[in-house]
């Protein structure tokens, strides 16, 4: 049984801990606002917000994926049925369902309101790394390391099109705000801009030299940015495949990357490395020239992060079954 703490007063909750104060982060750096400590066994993979920002789900180590409220940090409801880790989570625009997959290879579709499974989606040969929800709600894009895109129809489950053209195990996938393009980018390095529709490449270049681990569209569509294991970040210009700014900063891969909603800031975390500085995570403000803020760093690897959608925060998931809330810094004009 886990415990609640505020204001330094401590009572039992649940089997979660929650952490709402100012607290130093773990290196002494920025604050962590709050701090939501999952059960035994769930470390977090992956992380998605509702638009509303009101709950999050994690998808988790042990093949479960948690709903969490924002405001309570407090456990809604697990959802159970993957056979392994759950790698990847999506959560519709409209709030209404939520998508997840692992290393079952198989993606499912949930009732966000009662945790019910909707809908089973079969045909990935290896496991799946990435999901996102169209704009439109009615299609899933999944990227697996069988090395395959696939576009999915989620009024029946039915696969529109799948797609080769990566060339490799695959990484991250993302769809475009007008829900035209879907990019994909993978273990090579290389980045592949696809028609929604049809599946047909529309651009494909070398992003990073070992490897991207995520990526990004910009609110605007126009923008690409993706994260490596060279250590870097890279802003491209979708249309002319040219990298705008490269970001440095990180000592080891850079495993998650995440946009705000005005697309003013970049937040990133970082895989495990020897000494300081390691794991972290970082949050960048692209429309100035500097390098960053290190906002602390983390225990374990740092599996996905996020912007909260009012731009509050910067939530991150780790391994140690942690999901930490991270003031996002005011940036010197």
């Amino acid at each position: 049984m886990n415990s609640f703490l505020s204001s330094g007063r401590l009572r039992t909750i649940g089997f979660f801990l929650v952490v709402i104060a100012t607290l130093p982060g773990p290196d002494g750096l920025f604050a962590q606002e709050k701090v939501v400590k999952l059960a035994p066994g769930q470390e977090v993979n992956a992380l998605a917000f509702a638009s509303d920002g009101a709950w999050l789900v994690a998808g988790c180590e042990d093949g479960s994926v948690v709903q969490v409220e924002v405001a309570s940090g407090k456990t809604l409801r697990v959802l159970r049925g993957h056979e392994g880790p759950v790698k990847a989570v999506a959560v519709s625009d409209d709030r209404s369902r939520i998508a997840s997959a692992g290393e079952d290879a198989i993606v499912r579709i949930w009732d966000a309101s009662n945790g019910k499974e909707v809908l089973k989606m079969e045909g990935h040969r290896n496991w799946i790394s990435s999901l996102r929800f169209a704009p439109d709600g009615k299609h899933l894009v999944s990227g697996s390391w069988d090395r395959l895109v696939r576009w999915w129809k989620l009024s029946d489950g039915s696969m529109v099109w799948e797609s080769h053209a990566l060339g490799c195990e695959v990484n991250a996938v993302d769809i475009s705000p007008d829900g035209d393009r879907v990019a994909a980018a993978g273990t090579t390095g290389q980045i592949v801009v696809m028609d929604a529709w049809t599946g047909r490449p529309q651009a494909g270049w070398h992003g990073h030299d070992r490897g991207v681990y995520d990526l990004r569209f910009s609110p605007g569509g126009t923008r690409l940015i993706s994260a490596g294991r060279d250590r870097l970040l890279r802003i491209w210009d979708v249309k002319t495949r040219q990298p705008i700014t490269t970001l440095s900063g990180h000592r080891q891969s850079v495993l998650s990357v995440a946009i705000s909603s005005d697309g003013s800031l970049i937040a990133s975390g970082s895989d495990s490395g020897r000494g300081k500085g390691g794991k972290g995570v970082r949050v960048w403000d692209v429309t100035e020239e500097n390098p960053g803020v290190r906002l602390g760093s983390t225990p374990e690897p740092v599996q996905s992060v996020l912007f909260s959608p009012d731009r509050r925060w910067v939530v991150s998931g780790t391994w140690d079954g942690v999901i930490r809330f991270w003031k996002v810094p005011d940036f010197p004009k």
